[in-house]
C-alpha cells in the first residue's frame, strides 16, 4: 500500500535533484564564461597600453590599439585627438577603420569643433546624438554623411587639463551602462603614456 507512495515520492525526488543539478551547471558554466570575458578584456588593456608605451612620441597611434577600441565597444569609426602643445587645437593621431579622405575630414573637424570644450569643462563621458545644438556643422556634417548619428566622447585628462579626445562613433544607439562607461573612460586613460 505504501510502496506506490514512496516510489513515487523517491521518483520525484531524484527528479528535483537532477534539475537542480543542471541548474547548478548552466550556472557554473555562466560564470566560467562571464570569468573568461572578462580575463580576455583584461588581456586587451594590457596589449593596448603596451602598444602604446612602445609608440610613446610617434605621430600616429598604433592600428591595433585603434582596432581593439573598436572590436571591445562594438564602434563603427574609433578616432583619437590630442592638444596642441598651447592646447588651442587637437589633433588627430589615429582613426579606425578609415581612409585617407576620413582622417582628412576628421583632422578639419577638431580645429573647429566646440564639444571639444563642452568636453574640457564637464571632465566626463559627453553621449552626443543631438550634433546640431553641441556641435560644429563639420562634424555633424561628417556625422550624416558616415551614417554615424551616435557619439560618444571621452575626455583625457592630466590634472583635469583636456590633452586628448577618445571619440568612439556608432551608427546604432551604444548601451552606455555604468560599467561600459567605466571601461570607456579607462581606455581612454590607457592614451596618456603615448600623448
Amino acid at each position: 500500500m505504501y510502496l506506490p507512495v514512496v516510489s513515487g515520492a523517491v521518483l520525484a525526488l531524484c527528479w528535483a535533484g537532477a534539475e537542480f543539478r543542471l541548474y547548478l551547471d548552466r550556472v557554473v558554466a555562466e560564470h566560467e564564461r562571464r570569468d573568461e570575458a572578462l580575463r580576455e578584456r583584461q588581456r586587451l588593456f594590457n596589449q593596448m597600453w603596451q602598444a602604446l608605451a612602445d609608440h610613446r612620441g610617434n605621430e600616429t597611434l598604433p592600428e591595433t590599439v585603434l582596432a581593439h577600441l573598436e572590436q571591445l565597444f562594438g564602434a563603427d569609426l574609433v578616432a583619437v585627438w590630442s592638444a596642441t602643445d598651447d592646447r588651442r587645437a587637437f589633433q588627430l593621431r589615429g582613426v579606425h577603420p578609415g581612409d585617407a579622405a576620413v582622417a582628412h575630414r576628421l583632422t578639419k573637424v577638431a580645429y573647429v569643433s566646440p564639444c571639444f570644450d563642452c568636453l574640457a569643462e564637464k571632465k566626463q563621458i559627453l553621449r552626443m546624438d543631438d550634433y546640431a545644438a553641441r556641435t560644429s556643422a563639420a562634424l555633424s556634417w561628417f556625422c550624416q554623411e558616415h551614417q554615424l548619428p551616435y557619439l560618444v566622447l571621452c575626455p583625457i585628462l592630466v590634472r583635469q587639463h583636456l590633452v586628448g579626445v577618445l571619440a568612439l562613433f556608432y551608427r546604432a544607439k551604444p548601451p552606455l551602462a555604468a560599467r561600459v562607461a567605466e571601461e570607456m573612460q579607462s581606455a581612454a586613460n590607457l592614451f596618456l603614456c603615448a600623448l
